[in-house]
C-alpha cells in the first residue's frame, strides 16, 4: 500500500502519494480557484467568524460542564465523530423551486439546485443552500425530492439575508437546528479543509445529557433533561485556553480543529444519535461541479471518520461566557445591589434587575462561609432577581455575591461585573 502524507500550509492542503504531489489549487484570496467553489466559505462575518479574546471568561461551573459532556460522549457508545450536511452554492439567476411542509419562512420556496435531487431523500440530513450574488442562505431539514411528481418537500426549513451583518441565528422556530443556531456558521466546509484552516466557530452535537434550559445565541432547546446541576445546555460556549500547547499526534484534520476551537469556539447547536461536530459531506463536491477527490476524503486517509478526530482533547475544553455575536463590543452591565434574608439553613438573596446594553442571560449567585475563599456556585443560574440559597449551615455566616452575565459582559479586567460582597447568617 503507498503511504499518503499530509502537509498543511498557509497555501492549503497539499497531498503526496509515493513522492507525487496532488495539490488543492487555490487563488490568492485562500479560496480553491473553481468558481465553482470559491464562495464555499462561511459567509457570517461579523459573528461566527469573530476570533475569541485571551481573557474571556471561563465559567465557575466549567469542571461539571465538561465532564458532562465527555460522559455524554463516552456513555453515547462512540467517540465523537463527525456527521454530514450537504452545501450546495448557487449562482445569481438559479430558478426557485415550490416546496411544501413545514417551510418555515422561506415563502415555501428556494433556489434548490438540480445536483441537490439524487440525494434528497428525506432522510436526516440537513441541506443547506447559499447563494452568494444574495447574500442569502436556505437551510432545510429532511428535504424529498420525489423523481415521480417533480415535487419537492422537507420537514423543517429556514432563511436569513444579509448574512454578512447577521447573527447567524433563526428566529421564531425556523431553521433546522432545534437551537436556531445556523448550520451555515459553524459546519466545517471543504473549502476550509483544502485551505488548511478552519477560521469560524464549530458547531457540536451531544446525545445525552443536555438540560432543557438553554443559552444565547441559542433561541431554544431540543427538549433534553430536567434542568439540573451539571447538565450542558444548548448554546452553551466552549474552547481549549487560549495559552494551552497542541498535543503532539493530531491527525491534520484535528490539528485544524483544535486550532479553531482555541481560537473561536465551539457551541453546543443541537443534539443526535452521537455526540458530533458537523461537516460538509463529502460528495457536495462533485455535487457543486467539482472534479477530482475532495479534500475531505483526501485529508482522511482512508481512516474511519470518528478516528481522524478522535484524539482531539475534549477533556481539557473550558466553559466559557458565550460571547456576543454580529454586534460591536458593549460595556459592561452594571454591578447588581443585593439584600440578604435569613431563613432556617437558609438565605434568601434579591437584587435589582440590571440593564445592559444587551440581553441579561443570567445572575451568578455564589456563597461561601465567612472567611473563607472557597466559594460555592448556585446552578442553575438565576434568570430573575432572586433566589434561595438552601442547606446552610445554622448560625453559620456566610459571605455572598452575585454576577450579571451579559453577552460581552467583560469589564476593563477581563471578569465579570460583581456586586459587593454581602454577609448574613442562616439561622
Amino acid at each position: 500500500m503507498t503511504n499518503t502524507t499530509y502537509i498543511v500550509t498557509s497555501g492549503g492542503l497539499v497531498v503526496t502519494s509515493g513522492g507525487f504531489p496532488l495539490t488543492v489549487t487555490l487563488n490568492s484570496a485562500g479560496n480553491i480557484a473553481n468558481e465553482a467553489y470559491a464562495n464555499h466559505t462561511n459567509p457570517f462575518i461579523s459573528s461566527w467568524r469573530k476570533p475569541l479574546s485571551n481573557n474571556t471568561v471561563t465559567m465557575a461551573t466549567s469542571p461539571q460542564m465538561v465532564n458532562n459532556l465527555v460522559t455524554g460522549i463516552v456513555n453515547s457508545g462512540y467517540q465523537l465523530g463527525i456527521n454530514v450536511q450537504y452545501l450546495f452554492v448557487v449562482p445569481e439567476g438559479q430558478p426557485l423551486v415550490a416546496i411544501s411542509g413545514n417551510v418555515g419562512n422561506t415563502g415555501g420556496q428556494a433556489p434548490i439546485p438540480p445536483a441537490a435531487e439524487s440525494v434528497s431523500t428525506g432522510g436526516d440530513t440537513p441541506t443547506v443552500v447559499f447563494q452568494p450574488s444574495t447574500d442569502s442562505l436556505w437551510e432545510l431539514y429532511a428535504l424529498n425530492y420525489d423523481a415521480t411528481t417533480q415535487a419537492w418537500s422537507c420537514g423543517n426549513a429556514g432563511y436569513m439575508t444579509n448574512l454578512a451583518n447577521a447573527t447567524g441565528v433563526f428566529q421564531n422556530g425556523n431553521g433546522v437546528a432545534a437551537s436556531e443556531i445556523s448550520y451555515g456558521g459553524i459546519m466545517v466546509t471543504q473549502n476550509d479543509i483544502a485551505s488548511g484552516s478552519i477560521d469560524h466557530t464549530v458547531g457540536l452535537y451531544l446525545s445525552q445529557n443536555e438540560s432543557t434550559q438553554f443559552w444565547p445565541p441559542a433561541n431554544n432547546s431540543d427538549y433534553g433533561a430536567p434542568n439540573v446541576a451539571g447538565q450542558v445546555s444548548e448554546g452553551m460556549w466552549f474552547r481549549f485556553p487560549a495559552n494551552m500547547t497542541m498535543p503532539s499526534g493530531l491527525t491534520p484534520l484535528a490539528q485544524m480543529l483544535f486550532v479553531a476551537i482555541q481560537n473561536y469556539g465551539c457551541v453546543v447547536h443541537d443534539r443526535a444519535y452521537g455526540s458530533y461536530i458537523p461537516f460538509e459531506a463529502h460528495h457536495s463536491w462533485a455535487l457543486n461541479g467539482m472534479s477530482g477527490t475532495d479534500p475531505f476524503t483526501l485529508i482522511e486517509n482512508g481512516q474511519p471518520d470518528y478516528s481522524v478526530i478522535g484524539a482531539l482533547p475534549i477533556a481539557d475544553l473550558v466553559q466559557i461566557l458565550p460571547p456576543e455575536l454580529g454586534s460591536p463590543t458593549q460595556a459592561a452591565p452594571a454591578a447588581p445591589a443585593i439584600s440578604l434574608t435569613p431563613g432556617s439553613g437558609s438565605i434568601t438573596v434579591s437584587w435589582n434587575a440590571v440593564a445592559s446594553p444587551t440581553p441579561i442571560l443570567f445572575y451568578m449567585v455564589q456563597y461561601c462561609a465567612t472567611g473563607s475563599t472557597s466559594w460555592s456556585v448556585q446552578y442553575p443560574y438565576a434568570t430573575t432577581t432572586s433566589t434561595v440559597l438552601t442547606g446552610l449551615t445554622s448560625g453559620q455566616s456566610y459571605s455572598i455575591q452575585v454576577f450579571a452575565a451579559s453577552q460581552n459582559s467583560l469589564n476593563s479586567t477581563g471578569t465579570l461585573t460583581p456586586s459587593v460582597i454581602g454577609s448574613a447568617t442562616a439561622l
